[in-house]
C-alpha cells in the first residue's frame, strides 16, 4: 500500500483546438468532419475549490500515464474514438514540475452535443480514476468547455489500525487482537491498481462490518468517514477467529464496481473481562503468585498459613506452617523454587517451602507491611526496608542461604515496591522521598525525581521495555523509562488506593484499586478500563498472572478473585 505524496495534475485542457490551432498541444487525430467545420472545446479537470468540497470527485493517480478518452453522439463512438493517449513528462503537449505533471489535448469536434468518458490508467492499462458519460454541448463560434471530474477506481479495499489501536498484524495476514477490552479504532480505505490510496476528493464511500454480533462496528460519521469503532457486546471466546468486511464504493461518475476485502481477526486471551471471586473464608490475603504448574498460591496473615487454588478455581486449600511462628505478607517466588515473603511482624525475611516449612531471617533494618521482595536477575532475592521515619530504611539482598547484603537509603525515602527491570537492574519506589530508584547488583543507586507529593509504591516491568508504577497520592499510574524519562496518567476513580501493578498477558498492565474495590487495566498509550470487584468494599491488593491469560488478585475482606 502506497500513500500518495502528490498529485499527478491532468491540467488535461483537454483543449479541442480546430484548424490545426492550439499551439504545443497534441491533436487527437479524427477522419471528420473537415476541418473548417471543427470547433475549440475544452475540458477541464475539476478541481474542489474550498474546504467544503473536500468529498468532490477528483481523484488523478501518481500511477497514471497514460488515458483512454472516448467521445459519443446517441450512445456510439464517433469516428476515430476512443483513442488513447500518453500522459508522461515526455509526452506531446506535456509538462512537468516537481510537484505535477499537466498535459493539455486537443480535440477536433464539430457542433453538436456529446458525451465524453475519460479513463486514467496506469502503464500496464488498469484503470485508476474515470468520468463516465459526461455530457457536453459543443457551440459554434464559442469558447467551449466541459467539466469533468474523476472518481477514484478503487481495486481493492484495506483495514488499517490507528496508531493507538492494539491491533498487530496486517490486511494481507490477518489481524489479532489480546483482548477486546475497551474499543479500538481502525480506518478504511480503497486502494487504486498500483496500490496508492485513494483519500479526499473522489474517493470511493467505504464500510467496515463484523460476521459476528459478539463485535459491533459503528462509524465514526461525516466528520472522519475512513474511521470504525470496534467494540465488544459479549465475550468472544478465546482463540476466536471473526471476520471483517471492508467495502470500497466508487463515486457512480467512476462507472467502476464495489470492492470487499474479508479480513480475519482472532482474539488470542481472554477477553470479557468477567470476574469469579473464590472465598478463604479469612482476611489479609496477599503475597500471590503463579507456580509453573498453573497452581496460585498466596500467604495468609490472619491464619499463618499459605493459601493454594487450581488454575480453574477448584481445590482451595490452606496449608499449615510449621517451626518458627511466620506471618506470611508480601511474597515472591524464588530461584529455589520457595516461597519467600516478608514477614508481618516486621522483622524477619521467610522462606517457605509448598509443604509449610519454614525458616526465617532476620532483617537488620527491619520490614513495613508496605515493603516487597522479588527474585533477582543475579539469582538472589532483593526486598525494601523500612523501620519508621527517621530509623532506617535500605534495599537489601539475600542470597537463598540466607546471606543479607543493605544498601542504606535515607531514613525518609521509605522504599516500597521492588521488581527486576528489563536492564537487568533492580528498580524500586520510594513513596517518602517521591522517588523512583535504580539499583545495580553491586549496589550503584541511582534515583529519578517525580512530582511534589508523589508517593509511588508498587512497580514492574512493563512490555514495552519500560517500568510501570502506582501512585496512590496523586492517583496515578506512572511510567518511566530506564533512561529516566516519566510519564503519569490519571486514574479516572477518585481515590483508588492503586497497588499491585503486575504486566498482563496482552500487552498492557493490569492493577489494584483498593479504595475503588476494583481492578483496572491501562494500555500502553494510558487508556485505562476499570472492573468492579463483585463484592462490594474488596479491597484488592496483588496481582499475579495465570499460565492460562487469567489474572488474580487478594481481595483483603477475605477472596481470591480472578478476572478474564
Amino acid at each position: 500500500m502506497r500513500w500518495c505524496g502528490y498529485i499527478v495534475v491532468l491540467a488535461v485542457n483537454l483543449a479541442l483546438a480546430g484548424c490545426g490551432g492550439g499551439g504545443g498541444s497534441a491533436a487527437l487525430p479524427v477522419s471528420a468532419p473537415k476541418p473548417s467545420a471543427l470547433q475549440h472545446v475544452t475540458i477541464r479537470i475539476d478541481e474542489p475549490a474550498a474546504a467544503s468540497a473536500a468529498r468532490r470527485a477528483q481523484y488523478i493517480s501518481p500511477a497514471t500515464t497514460q488515458a483512454t478518452i472516448d467521445v459519443e453522439q446517441g450512445g456510439v463512438s464517433i469516428a476515430g474514438y476512443p483513442q488513447m493517449v500518453s500522459l508522461t513528462p515526455t509526452s506531446s503537449g506535456c509538462s512537468s514540475t516537481l510537484a505535477n505533471v499537466s498535459c493539455q489535448l486537443t480535440l477536433a469536434l464539430a457542433a453538436g452535443s456529446y458525451t465524453l468518458t475519460l479513463t486514467a490508467k496506469d502503464a500496464n492499462g488498469n484503470a485508476l480514476s474515470a468520468a463516465q458519460n459526461v455530457p457536453f454541448t459543443v457551440v459554434a463560434g464559442t469558447a467551449n468547455s466541459v467539466g469533468v471530474s474523476l472518481g477514484g477506481v478503487a481495486a481493492s479495499a484495506e483495514i488499517v489500525p490507528n496508531a493507538n489501536a492494539e491491533i498487530a498484524g496486517n490486511a494481507s495476514a490477518g489481524f489479532s487482537l489480546q483482548d477486546c477490552i475497551g474499543s479500538q479504532t481502525v480506518s478504511v480505505f480503497g486502494l487504486d491498481a498500483d496500490g496508492n490510496v485513494i483519500l479526499g476528493a473522489g474517493a470511493p464511500s467505504v464500510s467496515l462490518t463484523s460476521d459476528s454480533s459478539a463485535l459491533s462496528v459503528t462509524s465514526l460519521g461525516t466528520s472522519n468517514p475512513n474511521a470504525f469503532t470496534l467494540s465488544c457486546n459479549g465475550a468472544v471466546p478465546w482463540n476466536a477467529t471473526l471476520h471483517l468486511t471492508a467495502t470500497a464504493t466508487p463515486p457512480s461518475g467512476s462507472g467502476s464496481a464495489a470492492v470487499s476485502s474479508v479480513i480475519p481477526m482472532t482474539f488470542d486471551r481472554p477477553v470479557s473481562g468477567t470476574i469469579t471471586e473464590y472465598s478463604t473464608g479469612y482476611v489479609l490475603p496477599s503475597g500471590i503468585i503463579v507456580l509453573p504448574d498453573g497452581n496460585v498460591w498466596w500467604g495468609e496473615a490472619q491464619t499463618r498459613s499459605l493459601g493454594t487454588i487450581a488454575p480453574d478455581g477448584t481445590n482451595l486449600l490452606q496449608i499449615a506452617l510449621t517451626g518458627p511462628a511466620a506471618v506470611p505478607h508480601h511474597g515472591a517466588l524464588g530461584p529455589d523454587g520457595d516461597y519467600w515473603t516478608l514477614d508481618y511482624d516486621q522483622t524477619h525475611v521467610d522462606r517457605i517451602t509448598f509443604a509449610g516449612a519454614v525458616t526465617q531471617y532476620t532483617a537488620p533494618t527491619g520490614v513495613d507491611n508496605e515493603n516487597t521482595i522479588t527474585q533477582g536477575p543475579d539469582g538472589a532475592m532483593w526486598f525494601t526496608e523500612w523501620s519508621g521515619a527517621g530509623t532506617g530504611a535500605a534495599i537489601a539482598r539475600i542470597t537463598t542461604s540466607g546471606t543479607i547484603t543493605e544498601f542504606p537509603l535515607p531514613n525518609t525515602s521509605y522504599p516500597a515496591g521492588i521488581v527486576t527491570g528489563p536492564d537487568g537492574n533492580l528498580w524500586f519506589t520510594e513513596a517518602g522521598a517521591s522517588k523512583i530508584g535504580r539499583i545495580t547488583t553491586s549496589g550503584t543507586i541511582t534515583e529519578y525525581t517525580l512530582g511534589t507529593s508523589a508517593c509511588p509504591n508498587s512497580i514492574a516491568a512493563g512490555p514495552d521495555g519500560a517500568l510501570w508504577f502506582t501512585d496512590s497520592c496523586l492517583n496515578m499510574i506512572g511510567r518511566i523509562t530506564t533512561t529516566g524519562t516519566i510519564t503519569e496518567y490519571p486514574i479516572p476513580t477518585a481515590n483508588s488506593a492503586a497497588m499491585g501493578i503486575v504486566e498482563g498477558p496482552d500487552d498492557a498492565m493490569w492493577f489494584c484499586e483498593n479504595g475503588a474495590s476494583a481492578v483496572a487495566r491501562i494500555n500502553m498509550h494510558g487508556g485505562i478500563t476499570q472492573f468492579a470487584t463483585p463484592t462490594a468494599n474488596s479491597q484488592p491488593v496483588d496481582m499475579a498472572v495465570g499460565r492460562d491469560g487469567s489474572i488474580w488478585f487478594t481481595e483483603t475482606v477475605g477472596a481470591i478473585g480472578r478476572i478474564r
